[in-house]
């Protein structure tokens, strides 16, 4: 039998990447648990940095360990605590799935940017892919896609409001990774298609706000997630006024489950609707 006051090993490493193909440089974070289970109800949780205690978090016995803020380094990129998931190229949608981005735009936030790639997985699902949205509502009220497929073409995406009034189009690589940035600020929306630099502008594409959080792989509507998209997402981030407030990526967790990992809260986003996300190759 296992003598229980034994401190147990460390449980979780992470790893951070940093530099060009031809070289990279990774720094290793290790967690390590002590705890006596005879005696004690919570359990004390030391991350290292670079063999030094880089902060100390507790958890009750037996329940969720909370991961620290990420830690920075110049240079580096924070890519996560290895055990608690391992980082993939992609997760891919099938058309029942969705994640709740817990994020919503408001009235105070005048300036924000999003940057996600992605590529078509398969045949759409519907007339109105939405790869990111919110329908709730009358036409015109709180309302937005921050990117969808339009109709039922494979090679143009849109920027919209919702009843697709005021929309940039785009022909895309429908074969092809694709990258955008959409930034809004001072009541107007620029878009541009990172592949080929195009970049298009609209006044108040954005324009209907509301307490309903953005979906990634369809639209948050009034009957639940619908027009589901079919895509490989590589990343999705998103700034207000400057700072990151969500930074997605694609990850696996210690139980193989797909979902995402946002850096900024240091917190696993996992699909809400049916079936399983499907994983990329393991992030190399």
């Amino acid at each position: 039998m296992d003598d229980l006051s034994t401190p147990r090993p460390p449980i979780s490493v992470a790893v951070l990447e940093y530099g060009s193909e031809q070289m990279k440089h990774s720094l290793f974070f290790m967690a390590v648990l002590f705890c006596n289970l005879a005696i004690a109800a919570t359990e004390n949780i030391n991350w290292y940095i670079e063999n030094d205690i880089y902060t100390t978090t507790t958890c009750e016995t037996g329940g969720d360990i909370l991961l620290p803020p990420p830690p920075t380094k110049y240079g580096y990129t924070f890519i996560g605590w290895s055990g608690d998931f391992t980082p993939v190229e992609y997760i891919e949608s099938t058309g029942t799935q969705y994640i709740d981005t817990e994020w919503h735009l408001t009235d105070t936030q005048l300036d924000f940017e999003i940057d996600l790639t992605f590529a078509k997985a398969a045949d759409l699902q519907d007339n109105y892919a939405v790869i990111a949205g919110v329908n709730l509502g009358a036409s015109g009220e709180k309302q937005y896609y921050l990117l969808q497929y339009y109709a039922t073409s494979t090679n143009l995406v849109s920027v919209c409001n919702a009843d697709r009034t005021n929309k940039i189009n785009f022909s895309i690589d429908e074969n092809a990774i694709n990258s955008f940035n959409i930034k809004y600020s001072d009541s107007k929306t620029t878009v541009t298609y990172t592949n080929t630099g195009e970049t298009q502008y609209a006044e108040n594409t954005i324009h209907d706000r509301g307490d309903y959080n953005l979906y990634l792989f369809a639209s948050n509507t009034l009957k639940g997630a619908q027009q589901f998209s079919k895509i490989k997402l590589y990343s999705y981030s998103i700034k207000v006024n400057g700072e990151f407030v969500r930074d997605f990526i694609p990850v696996i967790d210690k139980n193989n489950v797909p979902c995402l990992y946002d850096r900024i809260e240091g917190k696993l986003y996992y699909n809400a609707g049916k079936d399983l996300l499907i994983a990329g190759p393991i992030k190399q």
